[in-house]
This record gives C-alpha cells, structure tokens and sequence, in this order.
C-alpha cells in the first residue's frame, strides 16, 4: 500500500460510513505500536493480529453484550 493514497482512502471509507448509518468500531490504530510481527493486507492478519482486533471489539462491545446478559 503507498502511503500517499491514505488521506483518498480514509475520505472514502469515511463517506462509506457516513452512508452506512451503522454505528463502526474504529480499529485504525489497534495495531500501532505493536512490536511483533503482523502480517497485515486489506482485509487479514496473522493469529497475533486477529487476536489485537478481536480484543479492541470486544472491549466495545463488551458493555452491551452485559447489559443483554441482564449484568
């Protein structure tokens, strides 16, 4: 990915989410910072990578699924 395309792209997924009327998690910048090595291409990453994500939603989501759970 050349980076110089990354403002076109972030003006495009936004204005896909803007129409979108759903609520997003933003996961731009859960794997900043990580040290290990992710593979990473537009949609996938490694276990380590999946394993960041999942627990970035989930800390979202997380007080919603307590309140179904009647916690």
């Amino acid at each position: 990915m050349d980076p110089a395309g990354l403002p076109d792209s972030k003006r495009r997924y936004q204005a896909v989410f803007a129409r979108s009327g759903v609520s997003a998690i933003d996961l731009t910048t859960v794997l900043d910072g990580v040290d290990r090595p992710i593979y990473f291409d537009g949609a996938h990453t490694n276990e380590l990578g999946a394993r960041i994500v999942g627990n970035a939603i989930y800390r979202d989501i997380r007080p919603q699924l307590e309140q179904l759970a009647g916690r």
